[in-house]
């Protein structure tokens, strides 16, 4: 039998010193704003370092931004935090804010269908529950 091998090979490496893995980070990160820096200047002709004040100026300009820029980056914490257990097993599924955004959608959908089919009461308790998750999952599987 012929066994397909893969085309990367990913193996743990032995543990860096701090200093060693924090320099690898900053590199990576001061790399990544240089090469954002030349496409940006490629392709729109402008400064990049105003147009990177201008991108940190619309995330912080004001305590709004800030507080806005903060609630993002929360829901994009809790959605890693809520497919690590996946990724650990795994299980490659990238869409999690799509999985988010349709869930969403689902329980909007249910509640708006049984508005008036439910109480209230039963209405939140249900659209909490299993029938959007159920619905979400057939929408993401076909």
């Amino acid at each position: 039998m012929n066994k397909k091998q893969s085309l990367f090979h990913i193996a743990k490496r032995d543990t860096l010193p701090w200093y060693k893995s924090f320099a690898i980070r900053g590199c990576a990160i001061l790399l990544a704003l240089v090469v954002c820096a030349v496409v940006t200047m490629l392709l729109t002709g402008e400064n990049p370092v105003n147009i990177f004040a201008t991108i940190f100026k619309g995330a912080f300009g004001s305590a709004r931004k800030s507080w806005v820029t903060f609630q993002n980056l929360a829901v994009l914490l809790g959605i890693s935090l809520a497919v690590t257990p996946a990724f650990k097993m795994r299980f490659w599924n990238i869409g999690a804010e799509g999985q988010v955004l349709i869930g969403c959608l689902a329980t909007a959908a249910c509640m708006i269908c049984l508005a008036d089919k439910l109480p209230n009461a039963m209405l939140i308790l249900v659209s909490l529950g299993l029938p959007p998750r159920l619905l979400q999952g057939q929408m993401e599987h076909q």
